[in-house]
């Protein structure tokens, strides 16, 4: 009743079952389904896009779990929240959102592109968006990886190149848009260039040289390393 009763979920077809994890339990409706379970005493409904989406990524037994409360409307979009995360319904589709990736800090990137894909390495996950990609790791949490920054480390090779996971957003070094890395930084000049510095090179100490205009140079003699800046080597 609460919900709409039969104007918005028809009638019941079937009785209810209480033989879910946890003790939950739930009962179809013409039009949708209403979940219930022990720890929060409530019921929540699933209908349309939303359903459809938690039915794929395996209902209570997938990465979302269950519901924790009705669709609501947010931002140009149908939202309804799970334990583990989120399912957002545009116009162009359902997404599913798992709570690690922290999307309301990166709403500003845009729509969602495709659902969160973990099993990256080190258990990693990341989330496409219209602007940028969020990437998460247990060691680093999520950071958003965009534009130059975001080609260059592409070309890197991502989480599996030379410099790993992001470990930090982008910021101003005073020289260039920098974002640190597992081994490394990408450094984004004003000319458009983007640069990566190996870790080794501890270009921290020496930022007086100016930016970067080429990535760090391996396997010269004795398996050296070297890069050239605006002002020096």
């Amino acid at each position: 009743n609460r919900t709409g009763g039969l104007q918005r979920l028809g009638y019941p077809t079937m009785n209810e079952s209480c033989d879910l994890p946890g003790g939950a339990g739930y009962q179809d409706f013409e039009r949708g389904s209403i979940y219930w379970t022990p720890t929060l005493n409530r019921g929540y409904t699933l209908i349309g896009g939303i359903k459809s989406k938690w039915s794929a990524t395996g209902k209570e037994w997938g990465a979302l779990g269950y519901p924790v409360s009705d669709e609501y409307y947010s931002a140009g979009r149908m939202v309804q929240d799970f334990e583990r995360g989120s399912i957002l319904y545009y116009d162009t589709g359902s997404y599913a959102i798992l709570s690690m990736v922290g999307y309301g800090g990166f709403a500003h990137l845009g729509i969602p592109k495709q659902d969160t894909i973990c099993g990256l390495r080190g258990d990693g996950c990341y989330q496409e968006l219209e602007k940028g990609t969020i990437y998460w790791t247990q060691a680093n949490g999520a950071q958003a990886v965009i534009g130059g920054i975001q080609a260059k480390w592409s070309a890197t090779g991502k989480e599996w190149g030379s410099l790993g996971y992001p470990t930090s957003s982008e910021y101003y070094n005073g020289h260039a848009i920098t974002q640190d890395y597992e081994y490394g930084s990408i450094h984004y000049t004003n000319s458009g260039n983007s640069y990566y510095t190996s870790s080794k090179m501890g270009y921290v100490n020496f930022s007086y040289l100016g930016n970067p205009r080429q990535d760090t140079q391996c396997g010269i003699r004795n398996n050296g390393c070297y890069q050239i800046f605006e002002r020096g080597y």
